[in-house]
């Protein structure tokens, strides 16, 4: 498909729960701060929630290096039927950019994540905007 884009991204999530707990600097933001307030709430209710936590982590770091944006500028929320999708937070970046994400990258993103065990990951695709006919 011309004009898209893909990129996964794995997590390790003894060490990624461990810097969580931490609050280490990833990537210039302590993880815990890179997260919302949803997200946190989504993950930490639940058993395995280090594992969901990682996954997103992943998702937002797979569209920071497709978009050139910082990872924490992206949320992972769950559409009406639960499937996780991206959009992207922070002042100047407009809403509704997971659907079409507007001048900035020109597309739109497309998330899957896994966990399992130890490893937790994403897939994301930047699909470039169609030309008009």
């Amino acid at each position: 498909m011309p004009g898209t884009c893909f990129l996964a991204v794995a997590a390790h999530v003894p060490t990624f729960a461990a810097s969580y707990a931490r609050a280490e600097p990833w990537g210039g933001r302590p993880l815990p701060a890179g997260f919302t307030d949803a997200e946190r709430a989504r993950c930490e209710a639940r058993a395995g929630g280090a594992e969901a936590l990682a996954a997103r982590w992943a998702a937002k770091e797979a569209a920071a290096r497709l978009s050139g944006r910082p990872w924490w500028t992206f949320e992972v929320v769950s559409d009406p039927s639960g499937a996780p999708r991206l959009v992207a937070r922070g002042e100047g970046l407009g809403e509704g950019l997971g659907e079409g994400l507007g001048e900035g990258l020109g597309g739109r993103l497309l998330v899957s994540l896994t966990h399992e065990g130890e490893l937790a990951g994403a897939w994301v695709a930047l699909l470039a905007a169609e030309e008009p006919a």
